[in-house]
């Protein structure tokens, strides 16, 4: 008998250790914060199912664990705190409670750094700015080229990617700061085969962007070349604002991790633009939305350009190549839709500038 009430109490004490786990939504890796590893992790865990919990619920409190599932990461943590929403399934909805409690923490658990390798001039991938230095205007948007790695240095097996882009938050306007992968690119940024997400850290505040990106096929990939492109719109008075005329962009905090989340040695890098101010009086300094209102296409394109002013007037037009060079200039019309001949010139980027009486606007132009 003391044998049966020794096992008894011995099941009750483990079954109250056991219901006492709790999960943070969003703490994929249960290590004290939410962050960028957590969609790393996440994209391991996606399309898992188990018990779900009680109640449908992301905000920012311990929920309590029903029991754990059949499927781990390779840490031994459970696959059950992957799922941040607690509905019983790992989606894209559970990457959504990522976002929405991006760098919150709790000492429910003992805070663990999540490992970041520095890598190796000259050994290891590095994400490098594919657009050249180049000239910008004060007050135009801003569009770069971002790839991953080269023919001599490529990936060898990724499975997630993130990495924080840093500015001067005085430079830009709001927060308008963007990163949008390629989908076309070879790490196969479709949203049927991954997951990305913008982690915005308040970057009029601190001029810090965080991107996180994970494949949710648990296929890991390998390659070199274009990823996506970075925007942002500058404010209309830098060089006065801060006796500047340059600004650089950086990319840094660069984490790879393969099919096994080992983090991968990686490098970040950086990119000078030179400034240059607005000395068209016909053209007002400070962005204005209604330039989002002219659209150019195709983009890429051939050669051919056709561009919808929408009634806006454009007072004239100016191709530069990435070393800020004028290749062509056009006066406007009051035309709704003007043409633009790129046929005569190479492949590559290109920057098409609109003077208009609104203000002017920059689009990244791609010919093939």
């Amino acid at each position: 008998m003391k044998n049966i009430a020794l096992i008894a109490v011995c099941s009750l004490f483990f079954s109250q250790t056991f219901f006492a786990q709790t999960v943070r939504p969003g703490d994929v890796n249960n290590n004290g914060i939410v962050n960028e590893f957590d969609l790393l992790y996440l994209g391991l865990a996606f399309g898992e199912t188990g018990t779900a919990r009680a109640t449908i619920d992301s905000s920012w409190t311990a929920q309590t664990i029903i029991e754990n599932w059949n499927g781990s990461f390779p840490n031994g943590l459970n696959f059950v705190y992957a799922d941040c929403n607690g509905d019983g399934m790992v989606s894209e909805a559970d990457a959504d409670v990522i976002e929405k409690n991006y760098l919150l923490s709790h000492n429910d658990v003992p805070f663990i750094p999540d490992d970041v390798l520095a890598g190796v001039a000259g050994e290891d991938p590095k994400i490098v700015f594919l657009t050249e230095d180049l000239v910008v205007p004060e007050g135009g948007s801003i569009d770069l080229d971002v790839g991953l790695g080269s023919a001599n240095i490529p990936v060898d097996s990724i499975l997630g990617l993130a990495f924080t882009i840093k500015v001067n938050p005085e430079l830009f306007q709001g927060n308008r700061i963007q990163f949008k992968f390629e989908k076309d690119s070879w790490l196969g940024a479709d949203d049927a085969v991954s997951i990305t997400k913008n982690l915005k850290q308040n970057p009029k505040a601190n001029g810090r962007f965080t991107v996180a990106f994970t494949r949710t096929d648990k296929m890991p990939v390998a390659d070199f070349g274009l990823i996506g492109t970075v925007s942002f719109v500058l404010e209309s008075d830098v060089i006065n604002l801060l006796m500047t005329d340059s600004l650089q962009v950086q990319i840094d905090s660069v984490i790879i991790t393969d099919d096994n989340l080992e983090p991968l040695p990686a490098i970040g890098n950086s990119i000078n633009l030179q400034l240059e101010e607005l000395i068209d009086s016909t053209t007002t300094s400070t962005y204005n939305p209604i330039l989002e209102q002219i659209k150019v296409f195709p983009n890429p394109t051939s050669g051919w350009l056709l561009i919808k002013t929408a009634n806006i007037q454009t007072a004239y037009f100016e191709v530069l190549n990435t070393l800020g060079q004028v290749v062509l200039h056009q006066k406007g019309t009051t035309d709704n839709f003007q043409s633009l001949d790129l046929r005569p010139f190479p492949q590559g980027s290109y920057w098409l500038r609109f003077y208009t009486e609104y203000g002017l606007k920059q689009e990244h132009i791609q010919k093939f």
